[in-house]
């Protein structure tokens, strides 16, 4: 990992340091609601919001499912702040829910069931989230930018800087993990004709997770890059998983609203899989007939 602490960050504490949570979640306000400054850059697809199932403990560790307010003290100055309480409360089930979002396996009786069990904890502003209501798809087209559902899997309990002035915090970067090393290992398993073995690296990551094994049925490409789906969400890995697969046309057109096949199609009728070289670096090659990329 590339560790940072307040320390290594101090001369210059609105630039250094991991900016990652600031782009997976929702802008929940101002300065003055003493949330975490986000972006909304980068939401979640329907698809990938549906990869989880009931039981999967990475769903509440990806996903803020309840944004809590309650009291903070800063200077003598009391004033009810959103998000950051999840983290600082002795107690956070005692506090005021301001948004819930409902995960995808919740039926109109399990609705209910939240609704009643948590009435006493409802903010004066309480908005519940439905499934399929707070995807990139559905907050982004109806303008809803605090409505998408928040990544807190990178948050900082206490960032570098505040909230409002810079996406900073001291969040390591994850280089590598174990978790993916399983699953580099089961897709090589299976590409090498061990599809066995490639099965028992992949259910271990499906262990940890607290869900059902796969079959060896269910064991494909398809269901590997599903599985990297739900353990490495946000992590940067998505595009060269599906470049290097050979499923980015195929996966990128079917499941973000905002692509189609034919945004793929470029200079000659060939395929823009790789990134275009900037024509700058291109200027300054030696071998003035250096190729661009196919598709450019």
């Amino acid at each position: 990992s590339v560790q940072y602490d307040k320390a290594s960050t101090s001369t210059d504490p609105t630039k250094l340091g991991n900016n990652q949570f600031y782009y997976f979640s929702s802008y929940l306000g101002g300065a003055e609601t003493g949330a975490p400054l986000r972006s909304y850059n980068l939401c979640p697809t329907d698809y990938a919001l549906g990869l989880y199932e009931k039981g999967d403990k990475r769903w509440d560790a990806t996903f803020m499912t309840e944004i809590l307010e309650g009291p903070e003290t800063t200077n003598g100055v009391t004033k009810t702040i959103l998000y950051y309480p999840y983290y600082r409360s002795s107690n956070p089930a005692s506090l005021k829910v301001r948004h819930f979002y409902e995960p995808k396996w919740f039926t109109p009786a399990d609705r209910t069931a939240w609704e009643t069990a948590n009435a006493s904890r409802k903010a004066a502003t309480f908005v519940y989230h439905p499934w399929g209501e707070y995807s990139a798809a559905h907050t982004l087209i109806k303008n809803l930018d605090c409505y998408t559902i928040p990544v807190k899997k990178f948050d900082d309990p206490d960032p570098t800087t505040p909230s409002s002035t810079g996406p900073v915090s001291t969040r390591d970067i994850i280089v590598s993990r174990l978790g993916e090393t399983y699953l580099i290992a089961a897709e090589a398993y299976l590409k090498a004709g061990q599809p066995g073995t490639g099965l028992a690296r992949l259910n271990e990551v499906r262990k940890r997770a607290g869900v059902a094994n796969a079959t060896i049925g269910q064991f494909t490409i398809d269901y590997i890059l599903d599985e990297r789906g739900r353990e490495l969400l946000g992590e940067y890995k998505r595009w060269f998983d599906l470049k290097r697969t050979g499923t980015l046309v195929d996966r990128a057109s079917a499941y973000n609203y905002k692509i189609k096949a034919s945004n793929f199609v470029g200079v000659g009728g060939k395929l823009k899989i790789l990134r275009p070289i900037p024509q700058s670096v291109l200027d300054l090659n030696q071998n003035k007939d250096f190729p661009q990329n196919p598709g450019y």
